[in-house]
């Protein structure tokens, strides 16, 4: 058995391409199929950073932002994503949005008004943004630069009672897990908005090829995934205890397959036979960030190693059985965004 996992962990390595060749500042030679890599720094220490790959031209920027703009990001760099011309980056702990140019990185707004933001989703000209600190809800009217909020629990209870994590549009509304216990789901037509009660540690969302929205949650010892249909009904539950935190969740670009890391592993499941778990070997110190390439299906992975010193991040094919890109970056790289 050992000289068999042995030979698998080499035919793994084997499906790896060339290492990414230092693009220096040519952030102009590159116009599509851009990933960027997000790497959270350390808490209070300001030395988070994003990185740049071309898969096209295999060519990888370090440092990107910085050399865009002459300046570093700020502390904690959380999240990403594009939405109409503008790439946006959400600085947690500097309270920043930045909106740039995604060509270039050039910063094109700095946005502030921001407590502890952490994920961000976009609806008719406006961005949702979930906090860590604030039991709210940012609003950022793109047209108008205004920021406004919606507050969370009406009753706070301790210390960070209505932090909102991972967010999205779903179902024509704008749905954010509530670490309390909650969905949070926000019509933006009506400006109403409802708790939907889920598992205490609710962060992570993806959404599989039925439209139903999974929640991943995590608390303790206790670890779940619900599935709810477009009525907002349990339709799945499947929890574990005492196996390690359930610490990202994203669906396959199909969505037939959802992909989780807990204990430190990259598990499958299908959405259709939901019992059936399928773990993937991935030779990491520690599993860190994912992300799913939307126009591949690939599979993007970080490991965070020491959370000092510089992570590394890879790429799998769709099934997740084959490394075919892998390389270094900066400090806690944390997730991924593809522009």
């Amino acid at each position: 058995m050992r000289i068999a996992y042995y030979i698998a962990i080499v035919f793994f390595f084997l499906g790896c391409r060339d290492t990414p060749s230092d693009g220096g500042s040519k952030l102009t030679t590159y116009k599509n199929n851009k990933v960027g890599i997000l790497c959270e720094g350390n808490f209070l220490w300001g030395n988070a950073q994003f990185d740049v790959w071309a898969p096209d031209s295999n060519l990888f920027v370090d440092k990107a932002f910085e050399k865009a703009n002459q300046k570093p990001i700020g502390d904690i760099l959380q999240s990403a994503f594009k939405y109409g011309n503008s790439l946006y980056l959400v600085v947690n702990n500097s309270g920043l949005l930045y909106a740039l140019n995604p060509t270039t990185l050039e910063v094109r707004k700095r946005i502030t008004g921001f407590k502890s933001p952490r994920y961000a989703a976009a609806y008719d000209g406006k961005i949702y943004i979930s906090d860590l600190e604030a039991n709210a809800v940012s609003v950022f009217d793109t047209l108008t630069d205004e920021v406004k909020s919606i507050q969370i629990l009406e009753n706070v209870d301790g210390a960070r009672s209505g932090w909102t994590e991972e967010i999205c549009f779903w179902n024509q509304q704008i749905v954010a897990t509530v670490n309390d216990g909650f969905l949070w789901v926000f019509d933006p037509t009506t400006n109403s908005s409802k708790l939907i009660e889920t598992d205490t540690g609710s962060r992570y969302l993806a959404i599989d090829s039925r439209n139903r929205l999974w929640i991943g949650s995590s608390s303790g010892n206790q670890s779940s995934l619900k599935a709810l249909n477009q009525n907002l009904e349990v339709v799945y539950a499947k929890s574990w205890t005492k196996e390690g935190e359930l610490t990202r969740l994203s669906a396959s670009l199909t969505g037939d397959t959802l992909w989780y890391i807990r204990s430190g592993s990259l598990t499958g499941m299908s959405v259709e036979s939901m019992e059936q778990e399928f773990s993937k070997v991935v030779p990491y110190t520690n599993i860190y960030g994912m992300g799913i390439d939307p126009n591949t299906g690939e599979i993007y992975v970080s490991d965070a190693g020491d959370y000092v010193s510089r992570g590394r991040w890879s790429v799998l094919n769709p099934a997740g059985d084959s490394i075919i890109h892998s390389g270094k970056t900066g400090i806690i790289p944390g997730g991924f965004v593809f522009f």
